[in-house]
């Protein structure tokens, strides 16, 4: 067979997480004369290099050392190896040179890492900041809390460190880009048995390479969480007599007596099951198994059972966010992880942010319960969580952020991070507490709606040929109890409020055929009364779809905020509508802009289309329509 052309490649690829593209020294040249170049390129490349149409296997020397080229058959060799340090590349066949390359390499350099804050950020929070560093930028971030020398040993722990903290680990910087930067990250570790005292807490950071770099330690007093329940409060305190004198004689015994108080008082409890038979269960086992370990696992039981008590099933479905949220982050700052398995687990984040807002939600309408407010009627609670649409939340979140979409869930997930932070059954009981005229409004209708079914039903059961003819005298009563819903009707419009102003055609609908209905009433007519009737409660009932809607809203409004870490809304009194929104006509600049509801885009829309029809209708004098454009340059 006739050879093959000569001809010569050769290039550098970086490692993979460099983000460095690959380096070509020399890309299928004729090797009729000598080439030369100069690269610079990250330690652990590999020079790879193809020669082909030769007879014999060229000579290659990387400095004083000689790289072996191996025989692919016909005529084609090929020879590669990592590059540790910088060299010259010397290639010839035979008496002739086919070129000289001079490879800088250049080292990876160990990431740098100082603390440069840690603040309490309310609610057991602990806000850690810290500065990082590094060429191709860090992949691992843990902070190490140390115990003092007076508290180590004992039950708090089995060595010195008292906890390890995986921190979330910065995204990879831009190609050819270097790392630097301060990133933050607020810890939960209010359950820490020294929370509350003064700890040591270092930062240690590794790169890619297995590179680590240790912060100086920061003395930082670890938060507390504050709890508002007296039975949360006494359980905390007997765990913390289990975990500081656990191994005397009178303290386990001291525990197990007062859980055993607590448990024969369901009161305290509300009765719940989970809390009397953990209680017990732990109670049992202080008694009957007292070793270090038992006790540890039974600090570990009244820290949960006391978040149960403080604020339901809250704290188990915010854990259950945050690990999902890890998993999330972690996969994101994997350039390995598949975009299947990305969405997998946004598709958790979603189901578990479904799961807490419910569980908020059931924790404040028990709150509003046992505080002596009336709470809103379970069924509506229900119906207004599933109008907040998780997913279009997040379609929403990412609308918000910038950059790629891993760049963008990153985001989203520090803004779910915020949103948990910034929200709590009290946060959400004072913004219902504002709410309160248009949640109580919104029941008031809800008894309209019932009752005008009622009302229906019997009208409808008056025309059935196998029932009586109401009498003249129930027809007026009938009449009477219409007119009564259509003025119970008119007088919850003014207790809306903004409530009333997107639903009002549905409103003025159903007024109208409340009278409608009466007057047929009157008249003796029930067959045309239970058909106004009938369009009466399709209207009633669409008005209080659309209330459902605004306060959905005003809900996913306050997420929103909290994502942002910004005032929540939530003012009351003067100045402010039912949905605690200012009244002021937006001159308080002070204060946070708040993002627009889909209740209020809408609004917006529909309003526009109004114009817009006006506007193209010729037959309106000519002032008029430079009116109506000018009225739609507001909205665009």
């Amino acid at each position: 067979a006739r050879p093959a052309k000569p001809a010569l490649d050769i290039w550098i690829a970086a490692p993979d997480y460099t983000q460095v593209a690959p380096v070509y020294l020399a890309r299928a040249q004729n090797t009729s004369a000598a080439l030369s170049a100069s690269a610079t390129v990250p330690a652990g490349s590999v020079l790879k290099i193809r020669l082909s149409g030769q007879h014999r296997a060229p000579l290659i020397r990387l400095g004083r050392e000689r790289l072996e080229a191996t025989s692919l058959g016909n005529q084609n060799f090929t020879a590669e190896t990592v590059l540790q340090g910088s060299t010259a590349l010397v290639l010839r066949q035979g008496l002739k040179s086919l070129g000289r390359w001079d490879i800088a390499v250049v080292p990876d350099t160990p990431p740098k890492v100082n603390v440069v804050n840690t603040a309490a950020a309310g609610n057991g929070l602990l806000k850690i900041t810290w500065q990082a560093g590094d060429d191709y930028g860090v992949t691992k971030v843990v902070a190490v809390i140390t115990a003092p020398d007076d508290l180590r040993g004992g039950l708090l722990h089995g060595g010195d460190a008292l906890a390890v903290l995986d921190l979330p680990a910065p995204p990879p910087p831009a190609a050819g880009k270097s790392q630097d930067g301060v990133y933050s990250y607020q810890a939960d570790l209010s359950r820490h048995p020294l929370a509350g005292h003064a700890v040591a807490l270092n930062i240690t950071v590794t790169d890619a390479l297995g590179q680590t770099a240790k912060s100086a330690s920061v003395e930082v007093v670890l938060p507390e969480r504050k709890f508002e329940s007296a039975v949360a409060r006494r359980l905390i305190m007997e765990r913390k007599r289990l975990l500081f004198y656990g191994d005397t004689p009178f303290a386990a015994p001291l525990v197990s007596d007062t859980l055993l108080d607590i448990v024969n008082q369901p009161e305290l409890y509300r009765g719940d099951r989970v809390v009397f038979l953990t209680l017990a269960s732990a109670a049992r086992r202080i008694a009957y198994d007292g070793d270090a370990e038992s006790l540890r696992s039974v600090a570990d039981m009244l820290w949960d059972i006391a978040l149960r008590i403080e604020d339901g099933g809250v704290s188990e479905a915010a854990r259950e966010l945050q690990d999902a949220l890890a998993a999330l982050n972690a996969a994101l700052n994997d350039p390995t992880a598949p975009k299947e398995a990305i969405q997998e687990l946004l598709g958790d984040v979603q189901d578990r942010l479904r799961d807490y807002m419910q569980a908020m939600a059931a924790e404040m309408q028990q709150r509003q319960q046992e505080g002596g407010t009336k709470p809103m009627p379970a069924e509506i609670a229900d119906k207004v969580m599933q109008k907040i649409d998780i997913q279009d939340l997040m379609q929403q979140l990412q609308q918000m952020a910038n950059g790629d979409q891993r760049d963008s869930l990153r985001q989203i997930t520090e803004m779910l991070r915020n949103m948990m932070n910034n929200m709590s059954p009290e946060s959400m009981a004072r913004m219902q507490q504002a709410q309160q005229q248009a949640m109580e409004a919104l029941q008031e209708l809800q008894a309209v709606v019932q009752d005008q079914q009622r009302l229906t039903e019997a009208t409808q059961s008056g025309g059935d040929a196998d029932a009586p003819t109401p009498s003249p005298g129930d027809m007026r009563e009938m009449a009477k109890a219409q007119e009564g819903l259509a003025a119970r009707l008119e007088a919850l419009r003014g207790k809306l409020g903004s409530l009333a102003a997107p639903m009002s055609e549905n409103l003025d609908s159903a007024g109208q055929e409340m009278a409608n209905a009466g007057e047929a009433l009157r008249q003796g007519q029930a067959d045309s009364a239970a058909i106004a009737q009938r369009a009466a409660l399709k209207a009633l009932t669409e008005a209080q779809d659309q209330a459902m809607q605004q306060l959905a809203d005003a809900m996913k409004n306050m997420m929103m905020l909290g994502m942002g870490g910004g005032r929540q809304p939530g003012g009351s009194g003067e100045g402010f509508d039912p949905l605690g929104r200012s009244q002021d006509g937006g001159k308080n600049v002070g204060g946070e802009i708040g993002i627009p509801s889909e209740g209020e885009r809408r609004r917006v829309q529909d309003i526009q289309r109004e114009l817009r029809e006006r506007y193209n209708d010729s037959d309106r004098p000519r002032s008029e329509r430079d009116y109506l454009e000018r009225l739609l340059d507001l909205f665009r």
